[in-house]
C-alpha cells in the first residue's frame, strides 16, 4: 500500500498573505457558458480559458466533446511537462443522463480520459491536486451508489479508496490523514460534521456548528502547517435555516477554530478554492467572492452575483489575474490590487 508516502507530498506549500488586499476592478459580460476552466496549456505564464457550452469544451487551441455536465474543475501538470492540464470532472446533472463519471484531461494537444466510472449516480463532488516532480497527483471524491461517496487517488484510470463514507461533498488529502466532511450526521436530517482520519487509522472530530460542504486547505502562516477552511452552516432547511459560513481550523492545535467569513444572501458556500496568492475564492449559491487576509484579518471581497450551477475560477490572464465566472451571461471580473 503506498497510501503513506502519497499523504507525505500532500502538504499543501506555504504562501504569502496577499498584500495589500485585491479590489474589484472591471466586470465584463461575456457569451452564454455553462461551465469554465483556466491553466496554462503551453506554459508561457498565461492561461488559456476554456468555456464549456452544451457538452462541448472550446478553447484557442480546439474543442472537445466531453459527454456529460461540468461537476468540478481544476488545475494541475499530471505529466510532468511543465505545462498545465485543466482538469474537468463531468457526469449527470441537468438534462443529462445516462452518462458516466469522467475525469478529463485537456491539455495543448486536446483532451483525454484519466478516470471513468458508471453508476447509479456518476457524479464527482470535490478534486484536489498534489503538486509531485514527475506528474501532478490527483484525489478525487465521488459517489459509488446513491449515498456512499468514496475519496482517492487516481491511479492507472482506476481510484485507489482512502475513505468511504455516507453524503460527502469534500474531501481533502493532508500530510498525515484526510479530512473527510459530510452534509448530515448518522440519523435523518441530523447535523454533518467534519473529521480527520489519520493514516494510522485515528479519527479527529474537528469543530463544526453544522453540516459542511466543502474544504480546502492552504498554509496561511508559512508555519508548514496548513490551516483548513470548511463551508459550515449546512442544514437539511437550508432555505430556512442555513448559515452560510466559513470556519477555519488553525494548523495550529493550539489555537481556536473561528468563523472567519459569512456570504449573506446565500444558503450555502458551495465550494472553496486555494489562489496562487494565499487568498481563497468562494463560490455561494448566489454570489462569487474572495476571501483574503487584511490588517484586521480576514475580509470578504464580494464579486459578483451567480447562481448556484455557475463555476467559478482564477485565471493568469495576459491583462492580469481575473475570476471567470459561467452563467447568463458568463463574466469576466478583473482584479487589482490596492
Amino acid at each position: 500500500m503506498f497510501l503513506l508516502p502519497l499523504l507525505a507530498a500532500c502538504q499543501p506549500a506555504a504562501v504569502a498573505p496577499v498584500s495589500p488586499p485585491y479590489a474589484l476592478g472591471a466586470v465584463e459580460e461575456l457569451p452564454v457558458a455553462d461551465a469554465v476552466a483556466a491553466a496554462d496549456l503551453d506554459g508561457d505564464g498565461v492561461d488559456e480559458v476554456i468555456w464549456v457550452r452544451e457538452g462541448v469544451a472550446r478553447w484557442s487551441g480546439g474543442e472537445q466533446d466531453l459527454g456529460g455536465r461540468v461537476q468540478v474543475v481544476d488545475r494541475g501538470d499530471v505529466d510532468g511537462d511543465g505545462r498545465e492540464e485543466a482538469l474537468i470532472a463531468t457526469g449527470v446533472g441537468r438534462g443529462v443522463r445516462d452518462v458516466p463519471a469522467r475525469l478529463w484531461a485537456i491539455g495543448a494537444d486536446g483532451g483525454r480520459v484519466l478516470w471513468e466510472q458508471s453508476g447509479a449516480r456518476p457524479q464527482v463532488v470535490d478534486l484536489h491536486v498534489v503538486p509531485q516532480t514527475g506528474g501532478d497527483r490527483l484525489f478525487l471524491v465521488a459517489f459509488e451508489d446513491e449515498r456512499m461517496v468514496a475519496g482517492g487517488w487516481v491511479q492507472d484510470g482506476a481510484l485507489d479508496v482512502v475513505e468511504r463514507t455516507n453524503l460527502s461533498l469534500a474531501m481533502v488529502p493532508l500530510q498525515d490523514g484526510v479530512i473527510v466532511s459530510r452534509l448530515y450526521g448518522d440519523e435523518p436530517k441530523t447535523p454533518g460534521d467534519a473529521v480527520f482520519v489519520g493514516s494510522d487509522g485515528t479519527r479527529r472530530t474537528l469543530p463544526t456548528h453544522r453540516g459542511v460542504r466543502a474544504a480546502e486547505a492552504l498554509d496561511v502562516d508559512g508555519d508548514g502547517r496548513p490551516e483548513l477552511f470548511l463551508a459550515d452552516g449546512w442544514h437539511h432547511a437550508y432555505g430556512e435555516h442555513a448559515d452560510p459560513t466559513v470556519v477555519m481550523v488553525p494548523g495550529d492545535p493550539a489555537l481556536p477554530a473561528r468563523t472567519v467569513a459569512r456570504l449573506d444572501g446565500s444558503y450555502a458556500v458551495m465550494a472553496i478554492d486555494a489562489l496562487p496568492d494565499g487568498a481563497l475564492l468562494l463560490r455561494g449559491s448566489r454570489q462569487v467572492a474572495i476571501l483574503q487576509r487584511d490588517a484586521l484579518g480576514w475580509a470578504v471581497l464580494p464579486l459578483v452575483d451567480a447562481s448556484e450551477t455557475d463555476q467559478a475560477v482564477f485565471a493568469k490572464l495576459a491583462e492580469g489575474p481575473a475570476v471567470l465566472v459561467s452563467g447568463t451571461p458568463a463574466r469576466q471580473v478583473r482584479l487589482q490590487h490596492r
